[in-house]
């Protein structure tokens, strides 16, 4: 799905009414409507009280909150509206729907100053639910006063949050909150995602983002010309790897070599190789420093364990590179990386073994360390490549500190990957995925509680997995990360955000991948 600016939104507005006679307050009704309908599946699932709360500002979005209450009023749910400005201030459609409401006999009150704000703390804590429409997505100074006063209100409740387009206090376009922000829990945003939702801070402060078809037609959806999508699990129907004959064998389902482990760190190979296996390969195999090898064979006994040459420090020698070179021969691709250390002599072995590659490869953890330091590498690389980094390894990859890379998440991993012609999937809370060709797509499934050691592991196996199985790598990289995603949610069902582990997503893969292709 695509992402797109403020301006564009106003263009595809502006041209559903000129060029296709649909008038603007029809918009505001469906737009208001879906809001209400939203609301009411909130309020059915979480409470019993059945009433709502909703802020409503002087422009569009306190229109779109006008029509939702009306319709809530309509479906027999107590609404009370605030209206955070004057009533002549409100002018158009938003103007023509405060009169509708208030024809419904909508209970509204005017607060317009902070000595006011007393008047609406019995609503506020009465309430089940809260709609912030008190902003547009064009805000771009920081918000005061009173105003700023009504978010803390909102914010310090407790209550649940839908914001209308985009919460109040978040630029529509960078994703920046220079001042008083809504935290939503959800963010219904109207015929296609804002850039703002997605970046910075956006998605601190978005929730859940769904969208909200009003009735733009199709042809001017279709024609928005943009490099950023939202990645969408129905998008990717029809990209999982063929379906499964009756006469087939394990060669048949992609064989991935995993390249990873030293002291301490055997765990990053164990959960990579078994991820490739979740994924559906046919066979893997960790190699990995031979003394380590007793260790990995207990973790794991699906896997093909393969002992490597290793120096005093139980890390990968150079003397490894030669039957490297011979096993990729049995192999489809390659994952190199999770916990393979940085030493010396590590790093000389992988800024070798990568020119010499003949199957693509994914590269994580310790490989993109070394990478960082050698750049000059990638341009000597003949085979397709996908690059895993989370922020602080791509602040090294780029040469900028963590916190700015979390600023310029898109721009940064669009740019390296057309930059060094690679695939980059950049973890974190809205994983971006990048490619070569400069097109970006940005992940919405997954939780805060994947936030957790060995969960970029598993991505990188499962990734390899169905590099292995045939897809290409931007397919293969966006289908990873979906399921990925999808798996964490299904664990946090089961052991909630603070007890998640890695292997938990092992767990859950499964069931994620059949839920996917049923």
């Amino acid at each position: 799905m695509k992402v797109i600016t403020v301006e564009q939104m106003k263009e595809l507005d502006r041209r559903s009414t000129s060029e296709h006679d649909i008038p603007s307050e029809v918009l505001m009704e469906n737009a208001g409507t879906k809001v209400a309908r939203v609301a009411e599946r909130m309020i059915d699932r979480f409470t019993l009280k059945e009433k709502a709360l909703l802020f409503a500002g002087k422009g569009k979005n306190g229109g779109d909150a006008f029509v939702a209450a009306r319709v809530l009023i309509e479906d027999s749910i107590q609404a009370t509206t605030v209206l955070l400005c004057d009533e002549d201030d409100i002018k158009g459609d938003a103007k023509l729907n405060l009169d509708r409401l208030l024809d419904v006999n909508g209970h509204v009150i005017r607060v317009t100053k902070e000595e006011e704000l007393d008047y609406i703390l019995g609503d506020l804590y009465g309430t089940d639910l809260i709609v912030d429409g008190i902003l547009g997505t064009g805000m771009k100074r920081p918000i005061e006063g009173y105003l700023a006063s009504v978010i803390k209100m909102i914010n310090e409740s407790g209550k649940m949050v839908i914001s209308i387009d985009v919460p109040s206090g978040l630029n529509g376009d960078t994703g920046h909150a220079p001042g008083a922000c809504v935290e939503a829990d959800e963010t219904l945003a109207m015929g296609l995602p804002k850039k703002g939702l997605l970046a910075a801070e956006g998605l601190n402060y978005a929730g859940h983002i769904r969208i909200g078809k009003i009735g733009i037609p199709d042809p001017l959806l279709n024609g928005v010309k943009t490099d950023i999508h939202l990645l969408m699990s129905k998008d990717l129907h029809g990209i999982f790897p063929r379906r499964r004959k009756r006469l087939t064998h394990k060669g048949d389902y992609g064989k991935v070599l995993v390249l990873a482990g030293s002291v301490g760190h055997t765990g990053a190979a164990s959960l990579a190789a078994s991820a490739a296996l979740r994924g559906g390969s046919g066979l893997v195999t960790a190699a990995i420093p031979k003394s380590l090898n007793d260790v990995l064979e207990q973790k794991v006994t699906e896997v093909i364990t393969f002992p490597l040459p290793e120096t005093k420090e139980r890390t990968l020698s150079l003397q490894a590179l030669k039957p490297l070179l011979e096993l990729e021969k049995q192999c489809d691709v390659w994952v190199i990386g999770p916990g393979l250390s940085t030493n010396e002599e590590v790093e000389k072995c992988i800024l070798q073994l990568l020119p010499k590659l003949t199957k693509p490869a994914i590269l994580d953890a310790d490989a993109l360390n070394i990478v960082s330091k050698n750049k000059a590498v990638l341009k000597k690389v003949k085979v397709p490549l996908i690059l895993t980094p989370h922020s602080a390894e791509m602040g090294r990859l780029v040469g900028q500190s963590t916190a700015a890379v979390e600023k310029n998440r898109w721009e940064l991993a669009q740019k390296f990957a057309k930059t060094h012609k690679v695939t980059v999937v950049l973890k974190g809370a809205g994983t971006v995925i990048a490619s070569q060709e400069g097109e970006v797509f940005i992940n919405t499934t997954g939780n805060p509680g994947m936030a957790t050691a060995g969960s970029g592991d598993i991505l990188a196996g499962l990734i390899g997995s169905f590099l292995g199985q045939g897809l290409t790598p931007l397919n293969a990289a966006k289908l990873a990360v979906v399921l990925h995603g999808e798996a964490g949610d299904l664990a946090v069902e089961e052991v909630g955000e603070p007890s998640l582990m890695a292997g938990d997503l092992l767990w859950s893969l499964p069931r994620a991948i059949h839920d996917f292709i049923s």
